[in-house]
């Protein structure tokens, strides 16, 4: 007999009927206390109210809850996660909590959150960071089945460099998973909940039942209850991979424990027997999922270069542009609407849809230079006829009347992301345009010292001489 299910009310994911907490996205389902109550912000507005006004619960976690809340003393929208007061009963974890939010606040990278702030207001323990706008990878996947592959390395390639960043800054993460890769509506992939699992590993949350991580996204050391180091993070981006490309995971089971047996004991069925792919994907994931640490892909950096080289998607800031080129023949668009919705990823783009949509391309541009060659002919064929027909005096009879001071002719802004800041200067002087402030922001070696960013972007017409703002990578 089947053990009865429902839907968890954050994610739509199947879990048990029973379940306290969903296995997916780590949300708290039943037996909350005050905090999570049926009025759950007002406990949180008042010891808060002198810092920061409390708009709206926007997501629950294994073990927070996040409010959209306007920080006061800067008149901005922030992100703000407060504990549950379960969790405020272990001082270790509470220590470790403060800990490792603020080592995570050090780091900077423009695939990471950003955290503003983090401390206690009236026994409240919470964390202030970047508010973001989108959706993250698990809601897309559950939504719009299975990414492409170039979609999948638009959104993990520059996850991969943020890990490379903050291994070198001696933070592992400890819960890679689709859940905590979210997706902004400009496009740009950032990994959030660094800190929380490593403050609860070792205190007494462990002891008492609540699962650290996430089991379907757990390497075979973690699993095992090892000792764990950056690579780790690794493993678990793989099985992100995996989910991305197949829409399933390497390993489920009916109970966490029935995973984590599989994970330490048994093989995954390679993605490519479940979905049509190249490949070269099942080498990489291969390389990620290996149980010997040793053996598997050892930086993210390293993992970074497997993805881009192979569909020669370009550079970590193509993350953050509406239009990503992927591939020669490929432009990939993908616009998260809505909060939850990401326009243009339609389900089910195969190579049939390709070629139907490249023939249907090909007729327009046949019709279409069928139309501008007509027009070209007809302004010929006018030409010859005017200057035959129009005697000499009579063309020079009327003069043209002044009409006054024209308005200046306006420019196209050039791409120049990814241009050394030298290039980037020379092209939009070029253009008649000047260059504005130039900023630097935290980025992969790879990008450093090129632009990142352009405000207006590309495309945007200007008067001449109107300054373009650049970000350039450090």
């Amino acid at each position: 007999m089947e053990e009865p299910t429902k839907r968890c009310p954050y994610c739509d994911e199947l879990i048990r009927a029973n379940a306290v907490k969903c296995r997916y996205c780590g949300s708290m389902i039943a037996g909350e206390t005050s905090l999570v109550s049926s009025d759950p912000i007002t406990a949180v507005k008042r010891a808060l109210s002198s810092r920061y006004e409390i708009i709206e619960e926007i997501g629950r976690g294994g073990m927070a809850i996040v409010y959209k809340a306007i920080q006061k003393n800067l008149d901005r929208i922030v992100a703000l996660k407060a504990l549950p007061p379960q969790f405020t009963l272990d001082k270790e974890f509470l220590e470790r909590f403060h800990r490792e939010a603020r080592s995570a606040a050090k780091v900077h990278h423009l695939n990471i959150i950003t955290i503003y702030d983090e401390g206690i207001e009236s026994g409240v323990h919470y964390i202030s960071m970047e508010f973001l706008e989108g959706t993250d990878l698990h809601k897309l996947i559950r939504q719009r089945g299975r990414l492409t592959v170039e979609e999948a390395v638009q959104i993990l390639a520059p996850i991969a460099d943020a890990l490379a960043y903050a291994h070198k800054s001696g933070l592992v993460h400890r819960d890679v998973k689709s859940s905590n890769i979210f997706i902004t509506r400009e496009n740009r992939s950032v990994l959030t909940d660094f800190g929380i699992a490593r403050a609860a590993m070792g205190t007494q949350l462990t002891r008492t039942g609540a699962v650290i991580g996430t089991p379907e996204f757990m390497s075979p050391e973690q699993a095992a209850g090892m000792g764990i180091d950056s690579r780790s993070d690794l493993y678990s981006l793989g099985v992100v991979l995996y989910h991305a490309l197949t829409g399933h995971f390497p390993y489920t089971g009916d109970s966490p424990q029935t995973v984590i047996y599989k994970i330490l004991n048994e093989p995954y069925i390679p993605p490519r027997k479940l979905v049509n792919i190249p490949a070269w994907t099942d080498s990489v994931i291969e390389q990620c999922l290996d149980k010997d640490v040793n053996r598997r892909v050892q930086s993210g950096a390293e993992l970074a270069d497997k993805l881009r080289r192979k569909v020669s998607i370009g550079k970590p800031s193509d993350s953050m542009a509406p239009t990503v080129e992927a591939g020669k023949n490929h432009v990939l668009h993908i616009s998260a609407v809505s909060g939850s919705k990401l326009g243009r990823l339609t389900p089910g783009t195969g190579l049939r849809s390709r070629w139907r949509m490249f023939y249907v391309l090909v007729f327009f541009i046949v019709i279409g230079l069928g139309v501008l060659g007509y027009i070209a002919w007809q302004r010929t064929s006018q030409q010859t006829v005017h200057v035959v027909v129009e005697p000499e005096s009579k063309m020079n009879a009327v003069a043209p009347k002044d009409q006054g001071p024209q308005p200046p002719r306006l420019i196209k802004v050039p791409n120049i992301m990814g241009m050394t800041s030298e290039d980037a200067i020379a092209a939009l002087q070029k253009e008649n345009l000047k260059v504005g402030t130039i900023s630097k922001v935290y980025s992969s070696p790879a990008n450093r010292n090129r632009v990142v960013k352009q405000i207006p972007k590309e495309s945007a017409e200007l008067e001449p001489m109107t300054p373009v703002n650049l970000f350039v990578g450090e």
